[in-house]
């Protein structure tokens, strides 16, 4: 073990020392990268500079840069990101971005990683890799990351996935195998201090869940190209690291994968609170921290309800109960999936005994008419899917599509259970079955034969209605972006026919960051598009 560790010691320190480093700087987050993009985290707050992934260049502890790193395996062949053929940098010091872009050698395949600050007041950082195929012929691909974590100035810490309502154990310093279906996020933090510093969200609005995380050893983890073997007695405490990986996806010609996941720094207050992941699909987060100062164990009711929506959670509850032991603290962070437009107000109720107290909190959801699903499902349950529509006449049909092949999975209608504030909510369990992986939901309106919505990809939660306009007219993407929210999807349309689709991920900067789902390679002159 002792060797283990010098020999860490030896990789950390002969790593990134031959360049300057760039930084991207947030309020109290920073990310370092060295010239070939491999990247550390770092804070600086009222308790002084601190690390959140090992070797942050911020003169606490080791300021080497090399530690982490991220793998690309294209048709069963690994290539480490800061390995890839002339890889070079653009820095927008305007809108906080940092991208590298490398090419797998003797292939054309170019790889992008794109970090850019989302929210300036919350520290929230997306990390993105564009994966983009110009060869002739489709191409297998999958992603792995090393996070060699660290939290304030220790190395080995333990991890927390506080998204989970059913498990009774939050805090792991053993290694784990877990997905984004058991939390949607994880956190390390200071044992010590019970100060959290790095939360990942792994689901949420422009957000890919990956198909696997482990917490792992980072020596063990090191001499791993690609799987790694879960050992569930081995203590990460040592040192500490995280492991993600997206699994096989197939990118055609001239087409481009992206995968993205969120980095925060936190720092934890005690309360309940509900924050919004997304307005548009009402997907957020229920948050409790809370203390059992006491010397018997208390049980700790919540329910979360609102007049004018819905909310449950990804088991379709919205009650919960914990066990605290004496001295104990509770930290969760609850999936919740609020199915309402406009504004609303969400209360949530503790209960302790015979003590009762109620918490309120306005939330603004999106207007739109809209499809409400959760953006991740355990295979072999009845998945939900609820539309909010103008009319309680319509009737309504949602389809699980398998996006690979584009055959049906399974479908199920819609029935009109209620109205709230003008809107009709339409309610239906698509039996899913024992079908894994990636679903898009097609939501169809049976009565007037036309489809209504159309939810995408690897986070089903985005989708707007198809309406369609002959008074859009843009001369490139550049100028269409201007006019685009993050997420949106834009319909081509002629003679109000769809022909053709462009799959918007991210508008930074007024550039569109897109692929077609079609034959065309550019926007066309001329042509109405219908948002």
């Amino acid at each position: 073990l002792h060797t283990e560790h010098i020999s860490e010691r030896i990789i950390r320190n002969l790593s990134g020392i031959f360049s300057k480093p760039i930084f991207l700087k947030g309020k109290k987050m920073e990310f370092a990268f060295n010239s070939v993009g491999q990247f550390t985290m770092g804070t600086t707050d009222e308790n002084g500079k601190a690390d959140l992934l090992f070797g942050h260049p911020n003169a606490v502890g080791s300021n080497s840069i090399g530690t982490s790193y991220t793998t690309i395996r294209v048709d069963g062949k690994n290539y480490r990101f800061d390995s890839l053929e002339g890889i070079n940098v653009t820095i927008e010091e305007k809108n906080k971005e940092v991208s590298f872009r490398g090419k797998i050698p003797n292939r054309n395949i170019l790889i992008t990683q794109r970090i850019h600050e989302i929210e300036p007041e919350k520290d929230n950082f997306i990390l993105v890799y564009d994966v983009s195929n110009y060869e002739e012929n489709p191409i297998q691909c999958s992603i792995r990351i090393l996070l060699d974590t660290y939290a304030g100035h220790n190395d080995g810490v333990p991890f927390a996935i506080p998204g989970s309502d059913r498990e009774k154990r939050v805090i792991y310093d053993h290694e784990l195998d877990f997905t984004s279906i058991s939390s949607p996020i994880w956190e390390n933090f200071d044992d010590k201090n019970n100060i959290v510093f790095l939360r990942n969200s792994l689901v949420g609005s422009g957000l890919t869940p990956p198909d696997r995380v482990v917490f792992a050893n980072w020596a063990k983890a090191i001499r791993s190209d690609w799987d790694y073997e879960l050992d569930e007695s081995s203590k990460v405490t040592g040192d500490s690291a995280v492991l993600k990986w997206w699994n096989n996806r197939m990118i055609n010609p001239q087409s481009t994968l992206h995968v993205s996941t969120s980095y925060q720094y936190i720092l934890r207050q005690e309360g309940i609170s509900f924050s919004l992941e997304d307005k548009t699909s009402g997907y957020g987060l229920l948050n409790i921290d809370k203390k059992n100062t006491g010397d018997k164990e208390i049980i700790l009711r919540y329910t979360i309800e609102s007049k004018q929506a819905d909310c449950i959670s990804n088991d379709g509850l919205n009650v919960f109960e914990f066990p605290i032991p004496p001295g104990a603290s509770l930290n969760r962070s609850i999936p919740i999936n609020l199915s309402g437009s406009g504004e609303i107000a969400l209360k949530i109720t503790e209960e302790f005994g015979e003590e009762k107290r109620e918490f309120t909190q306005n939330i603004q959801l999106s207007e739109e008419n809209k499809g409400i699903s959760p953006p991740v499902w355990e295979s072999g349950k009845e998945y939900p899917v609820e539309y909010l529509a103008d009319s309680p006449d319509w009737k309504l049909k949602a389809i699980a599509v398998d996006p690979k092949t584009g055959k049906e999975i399974k479908s199920a209608m819609l029935q009109n259970i209620k109205e709230k504030n003008g809107k009709y909510y339409y309610k239906g369990l698509i039996p899913i079955g024992s079908y894994k992986g990636e679903a898009d939901i097609l939501i169809k309106r049976l009565d007037s034969n036309k489809q209504v919505e159309e939810v995408k990809d690897d986070y089903p939660l985005l989708g707007e209605v198809l309406s369609y306009s002959n008074n859009l007219y843009y001369l490139s993407t550049n100028k269409l972006a201007k006019e685009l929210k993050e997420g949106q999807i834009v319909y081509i349309v002629k003679d109000k026919k769809k022909i053709g689709k462009l799959r918007i991920k991210t508008v930074w900067n007024n550039k569109l960051d897109a692929t077609f789902v079609s034959s065309f390679t550019d926007i066309i002159p001329g042509m109405s598009y219908g948002l």
